[in-house]
């Protein structure tokens, strides 16, 4: 009978195979279609005996396959104990992340693996690591963990090392926020004993029901963008952008709010409201702003986070910072009038004074 390949011996967890394949000159770190080692096939199986034959052979602990997952990183996310344990004594980066740009703390902290979460953090692995879907392992064992007694210990752990209870996720939210929305109460207790703020700024409250109405526009086919208008702590108008279903291309979020607020009031005076925008705002909402009294507005994507995406207005506003005769749009003063008529401001003057008058 023919002798195994290396990774078929991984996979059967075959160490005496592995070391007459080694013996035999096979390549220790070669790869499969996948992009895998033979000790990332024996770690993916969780086959102990054959990872440790492999890892003290000089296996590389830290090589990746094409989904950016290393012997270290996979056995850490899954909870393979034994097998992490043996790639932190021979060498694993603690900074190496995955293809979410995350480290092992992270998905392991949702999986509920209390004693791996445990030799991570003593391993010296950054608790407060922020993944490209803006969490960390607080967060992540808290938004997608059950809720129940591993992970009620694994926050234990993750606050006791230190992880920031107030480190907000990409929409703001804070690991309370997020305990709270769940009704995990024990957790709840436990980063409020951390420090964790328990009361949230208008800001925090309508920054985030501004990102979630945006996020509720995202499903109906529309724009990422909402805006909460509000005066004294009263919300008066909430809105989204709606040019997907108007086809108006002023039917901006923050436009739409003034609109719907002014209705309500019955006045298009809106002096001592503030504006909370899930984006920055675009030049014509800025204005639409100032002109209609709102004294503060305040945005939680900047142009730069919308860049990327095609979703900022920064060329708009720098272009209308020039002079008329430099901007991209032609804009001519041709100051005609009516002959015979009477000049039009004055006539509106007029107007005025007669409506006014008992």
């Amino acid at each position: 009978m023919s002798e195994p390949s290396l990774h078929a011996a991984a996979a059967k967890d075959d160490a005496a195979a592995i070391a007459r394949l080694l013996a035999a000159g096979a390549e220790i770190d070669s790869r499969d279609d996948t992009g895998a080692t033979a000790l990332l096939v024996a770690t993916h199986a969780n086959r102990v005996a054959a990872a440790k034959a492999l890892i003290e052979a000089g296996g590389d602990v830290n090589a990746k396959d094409r989904i950016e997952d290393s012997p270290y990183l996979y056995a850490g996310a899954r909870g393979h104990l034994e097998i992490l344990k043996m790639t932190l004594r021979h060498g694993a980066d603690l900074k190496s992340t995955n293809r979410y740009r995350g480290t092992a703390l992270i998905p392991v902290s949702e999986r509920g693996h209390v004693e791996t979460v445990r030799t991570l953090i003593e391993a010296g692995v950054d608790v407060d690591h922020v993944n490209n879907l803006h969490w960390t392992a607080l967060l992540e064992a808290i938004i997608l963990g059950d809720g129940g007694e591993r992970h009620q210990r694994i926050v234990d752990l993750l606050v006791k090392a230190g992880a920031d209870v107030n480190l907000a996720d990409g929409d703001g939210v804070t690991p309370l926020q997020h305990a709270r929305n769940r009704g995990l109460r024990q957790i709840e207790a436990t980063l409020v004993a951390a420090g964790a703020k328990t009361t949230m700024t208008d800001d925090d409250r309508f920054l985030g029901e501004a990102i979630e109405l945006a996020r509720a526009n995202i499903a109906r086919g529309g724009r990422p963008f909402g805006a909460v208008l509000a005066r004294d702590g009263e919300v008066l108008a909430t809105a989204v952008n709606e040019i997907h279903a108007t086809n108006d291309p002023t039917s901006h979020a923050e436009l739409n709010a003034i609109r719907a607020a002014s209705r309500k009031l019955g006045s298009p005076d809106l002096k001592g409201s503030a504006v909370y925008a899930s984006g920055h705002p675009c030049p014509m909402c800025m204005a639409a702003m100032r002109l209609s009294g709102v004294e503060k507005v305040s945005y939680a994507y900047s142009n730069d986070d919308g860049a990327p995406f095609g979703l900022s207005t920064a060329a708009i506003y720098e272009d209308l910072a020039r002079p008329f005769a430099e901007q991209s749009m032609t804009i001519r003063h041709v100051p005609v009038r009516t002959q015979g008529k009477a000049d039009l401001y004055a006539e509106w003057t007029s107007a005025r004074s007669k409506q006014a008058s008992p």
